[in-house]
């Protein structure tokens, strides 16, 4: 095999190994629920009291509303307890300090920051 062959071979071969990994990453489940792995996630940001950002390995980057307003949520951050290693769909999640209940809304895939 020629050698520039070998790396578009081994590049189809990354880019495919990439678009499983961000499958794997968050995926509806049966009942419609669409849910995180836990230890795909790089990073949150709370933009304010009802959305959290979850920013994956990979770069995707999904994005959930509260059902409601969740006091202190952006200046204490966040908790969760996380069966089965998933942050699913209307999931409780809790306050740091406070430990105030707040339930997550539907999880959204943000389309990818523009590039400059």
């Amino acid at each position: 095999m020629k050698p520039y062959m070998r790396q578009v071979t081994g590049l189809a071969a990354t880019l495919c190994l990439a678009a499983g990994i961000s499958a794997a990453a968050a995926a509806p489940k049966a009942d419609g629920v669409t849910c995180l792995r836990s230890q795909e996630i790089s990073d949150t940001h709370t933009p304010n009291n009802q959305t959290i950002i979850f920013v994956m390995r990979d770069g995707t980057r999904w994005r959930t509303r509260l059902s409601g307003y969740c006091p202190a949520l952006k200046t204490y951050g966040f908790n969760y307890r996380i069966p089965e290693s998933r942050i699913c769909d209307r999931m409780i999640i809790h306050v740091n300090r406070t430990h105030t209940p707040c339930a997550l809304g539907s999880l959204q895939r943000l389309p990818p920051p523009p590039s400059h």
